[in-house]
Order: structure tokens, then sequence, then C-alpha cells
């Protein structure tokens, strides 16, 4: 977006990239008062959001990129709609339930939303801010892929398989120029006449740096193996300042049923909480625990619509869910039995306490009470179904991305230890810092994606001094 800001702002782009290709990953965008907001009614208020995310983020969060986000995302947004509806494609406001998501036609219950749904009954208010471009389904991808194909047209230049290795600035005046490596392993000189965009993503691929800022946490590298941090060192190392830990590594749960309710229980056979969680909330709990089972039985088709609704969650009977299912069952993890010892056994904990615990859960069933955790009425379902169905939920702690940035102005340019900007230099996506602090919640799905954009775009207006 940083390139389509600064190419609409009428300047020379060049796009350096490392990967072979634009990265591109989930489906999810959110935004505040955009088009799709507008058409369906729905007023929303930043104020609140923010004051929501303040208070699950521990209270760390640099407030002045929030609403450099939230007062533009909006207007951002609106362009990416009108870009892609000019390509044919069409733009969806959704809840992202896992096997197929609910379009939000109305709020605060859509049309297609479970019977006797509201979003007040759920453990994390989820704000109807995300967007899908391009279909209800449709990732990320479907969209950038068109966005990259417009910005070659008009004439933006951009490689990939080219590193970025330093980025060059005359003592304390502007940043002027960066060294790129080739992949045929040559080296190349860029000189910026107006400006520089930083979006090298997070730095969760890099040993040193995850174990440096989570010392004796043992963290596996992340998932994206191109995210090895290198912009925020380049960054560093011309002066500007990594932000203060905590810092947010993304290592949500979900398990074979997404996001829904049903029992979980420990490595020694006993129930621990209520399972009405988000995944990052699911995730914490089973660390606790080293880990989880997710236990349920053949009704389950007809216990999920009483399961609520949300990112990732099931809440209707889909072909979908069985396969995958199927395919959990084909790959080991999931055991399925006839019987409750049965099942026991082949998930290897204590078969007493097994037993004990759904004898207890079925009881609490019956009565319609959660005596022990609390759980909504409506979302315990008995497990007196055969086949008897168990998942197994690992500890998360392979981070798909770890959130944190340098510090940075409203400007999105980095600041350093004496309070001034480096000039010439400015930041987007994961090299912004003040974003997440200890987690990332799921108050607005999509947020990561979202501020992406329009921090981007505006990076790209900033670097092209339109504004």
């Amino acid at each position: 977006m940083a390139a389509y800001a600064a190419l609409k702002a009428g300047a020379s782009v060049l796009v350096l990239e490392k990967a072979p290709t634009f990265s591109a990953r989930g489906a999810d965008i959110t935004a505040i008062g955009s088009r799709l907001h507008k058409e369906v009614g729905i007023a929303l208020d930043p104020n609140k959001i923010l004051h929501d995310y303040m208070k699950v983020q521990g209270g760390r969060l640099h407030q002045w990129i929030y609403w450099l986000w939230a007062r533009n995302s909006g207007r951002v947004m609106d362009m990416a709609i009108d870009f892609i509806e000019s390509k044919g494609l069409k733009p969806y406001l959704v809840i992202p339930a896992r096997d197929e998501p609910v379009i939000i036609d109305k709020w605060p219950v859509p049309s297609g939303a479970p019977e006797g749904w509201h979003p007040n009954l759920e453990y994390t208010y989820e704000y109807p801010t995300c967007h899908r471009l391009g279909g209800p389904t449709a990732g990320t991808r479907v969209w950038l892929g068109e966005l990259e194909k417009h910005l070659r047209r008009e004439g933006v230049r951009i490689m990939y398989n080219t590193q970025v290795v330093r980025i060059l600035r005359r003592g304390k005046g502007k940043v002027e120029s960066v060294i790129a490596k080739t992949y045929a392993g040559g080296f190349i000189k860029a000189r910026a006449n107006k400006g520089i965009v930083l979006a090298t993503g997070d730095y969760s691929a890099n040993r040193e740096m995850v174990d440096h800022y989570f010392p004796l946490k043992h963290i596996q590298l992340g998932k994206c193996p191109t995210s090895t941090g290198e912009g925020h060192q380049m960054a560093i190392w011309i002066g500007a300042q990594m932000e203060r830990t905590p810092h947010a590594p993304l290592m949500d749960m979900t398990h074979v049923m997404g996001t829904n309710a049903f029992l979980f229980v420990n490595r020694f056979g006993k129930r621990f909480c209520n399972e009405d969680l988000d995944t990052e909330a699911m995730a914490r709990q089973a660390e606790e625990q080293g880990g989880t089972w997710v236990v349920f039985d053949a009704s389950w088709p007809e216990d999920v619509p009483r399961m609520g609704l949300g990112f990732y969650r099931i809440y209707k009977d889909s072909p979908k869910t069985h396969q995958v299912l199927s395919e959990r069952i084909a790959q080991g993890s999931v055991v399925t039995a006839d019987t409750i010892i049965g099942l026991a056994n082949k998930m290897q904990v204590p078969i007493d306490a097994f037993v004990e615990t759904i004898a207890r859960y079925n009881y609490l069933v019956a009565k319609g009470i959660d005596e022990d955790f609390g759980k909504q009425p409506s979302r315990l379902t008995a497990i007196d179904k055969a086949p008897f169905y168990a998942g197994w939920c690992p500890l998360a702690n392979d981070p798909l991305v770890i959130f944190a940035g340098l510090v940075a102005n409203d400007r999105l340019q980095p600041i350093q230890t004496d309070g001034e900007p480096i000039e010439g230099l400015y930041l987007a996506g994961n090299t912004v810092g003040g974003r997440f602090k200890q987690a990332y919640p799921l108050l607005c799905p999509g947020v990561s994606h979202g501020q992406a954009m329009t921090l981007g775009y505006l990076a790209g207006e900033f670097a092209s001094g339109k504004c």
C-alpha cells in the first residue's frame, strides 16, 4: 500500500523485496468507518475501541499510532474497495467464523447468525470491523495480486530476490539511500530523492533476536522464514530505537473444532477451565497445562449451533467440518473410540480420572449449570453418544509473528533517543512499534492487517511528500 500511495502522489517508486514474491497471509482486514459500515448503518466509536485495547494490552500502547490508524482506516479501506471493484471483485464485511464466514448485513445480529446469538454473549466482544476483499472467503493474496499487476502497469519497478542490507545516512542528516544484495550475488545502491519506507516484517525467524527479547522462554522460530528482523537492525544502526518489552508473539490456539467450547481435559484427565474462550485465552490456558485435549462426541453436528459465533468458531454443521475432522483422524492428532475407557486409553490419560471427569461434566450438562467453571448453560454439551473424539492441542510455541517494532512519531518516522526523528525514513507494517503488547487480542479481527494497510498507505504519502 505504501507503493500505491506514493504512485498516486506522483512519485517514482522502486520496491525492493528479498523474497521471490510479495507476502500475503490470512484474509481479515480491520477498518473503522468504511463505506461498508455506512451501507449497513454501523457507527463505531474509536474512543471505545482504543479504550478496550488499552485494557487488554496492559495500558502500554502508543496511542498516537492507534489514533493515526483509527482516523484514517476508513478512508484507506474505501480506496482499497474502489480499487478491487474496478477489477471486478467485491468487498465484504464479515464475522470470520472458521468454515463459513457470516456476512454482516446488519448489527448486532446479522441475518446469518445462529438463533439466539448476540455478540455480548462472547468471551471477547468482537467489533464488526473485519473486511475481506475479493470474496467472503478470499485471502489477501487475491487482491494484492491485482494490486501488484496494477503497480507494474503504472511503472512501479519491483525487484524480488533483492535484499536491502544497509540504510545509508550521512551523520545525523537525512536518510539518502540503501545498499541491496541481488539474486545474482552483486550489490546495488538505490538513492531516494524523497523518502524510504521500511516494511520488512518482524524478527520471529531470527534466533538471536528471539532469545534476546524472550530470555529463557524457549520460543521456537516463527512460521515465516523471511521474518528475520534485518529492517529493525538496519534502522537501529542509524539511530532508531526498538520499543520496550514486553513484545507480543502471536501464539494463539485453535483445535479440530475451531474455537468451540467443547470439554477440555489436561494430561491427567481432568477439566481445568471454562472452555468458552477466544484463541488467545485458549492458548494461554493450554500453555499452563502443558497442552490440552478437546473432547466431544458424535452429537457435535447438533452441538455446534449452540456454541456462539466469532473468529474461527464453527456455528453450523458443514462438509468442511467433516473434512477437517477426517483429516485430523488420519493424521493421528484426533483419536476416536466407541467407549470412554477406550478413548482414555488412546489419549494415554489416567482412566479413573477421565471417567470421573466425563461423569461430572455430563451431570453438569443435565443440571444446566456449570458449577465448576461457569460456562454458559447453552454451551454445555453432553459426552454420551459414541463414537467419542479427542483432539490433542500442543503448546502454542511457534509464533506466526512477533509484534515488536521501532518507536515512531505520528508521521511514522523512527525516533532517536534524543526525541528527534530520522528524516527520510518511514515505517510500515511490523516495523511500527507500540501496536501490541503481551498478546494479540481479537477485539477487531484482522487489526494487524488493517494497520499494515492503513499505516503503509500513510507512510507512502509521507515519504512522497504529499502530506
